[in-house]
């Protein structure tokens, strides 16, 4: 009965640890399918110093309509060299101030995806959404173009 008794609760104990050790692993966001449209507003795409044909840029993706008063961001990324690449990231969205981290991957040749920020409320005034991209060991800096949002004086003091 004793040894029955440990082994559940050693098993209980592994378990507890095996959640404990994923939970931060759900907290990164993850390299996902890109699929643009009118509500998405980039910076331009930046050529990364590690790879050649290896482009990012910084986006911000609003709510349904273009003026409206939620968004996310999200870090974009397209492999046209002829090689795989590992990559690692960031994306910062400064209405908020909150930061993903883009979880460690291999991104093949021709190949195009983004790790998406929460959608939140943005605030009144210059909103950018900033980019931080290291691939194979290189890190690479980009913004979004910026947003300025005011949509009534009411509104924004």
């Amino acid at each position: 009965m004793k040894r029955a008794g440990k082994s559940i609760g050693l098993a209980a104990a592994a378990v507890g640890v095996a959640l404990f050790a994923a939970s931060p692993a759900s907290a990164m966001g993850m390299w996902e399918k890109v699929s643009t449209n009118s509500t998405w507003k980039c910076g331009a795409t930046k050529q990364h110093t590690a790879v050649p044909g290896v482009g990012f840029q910084a986006c911000m993706v609003f709510g349904t309509l273009n003026e409206s008063d939620e968004a996310k961001s999200v870090l974009v990324v397209t492999n046209n060299s002829s090689k795989a690449i590992s990559l690692e990231g960031s994306i910062t969205q400064t209405w908020n101030g909150q930061t993903i981290d883009c979880q460690a991957s291999v991104l093949q040749p021709g190949f195009t995806r983004g790790c998406y920020n929460h959608q939140v409320q943005i605030k009144c005034g210059r909103n950018t959404a900033y980019g931080d991209l290291r691939v194979n060991g290189v890190w690479n800096r980009t913004a979004s173009k910026h947003h300025d949002w005011n949509p009534d004086p009411i509104w924004c003091p």
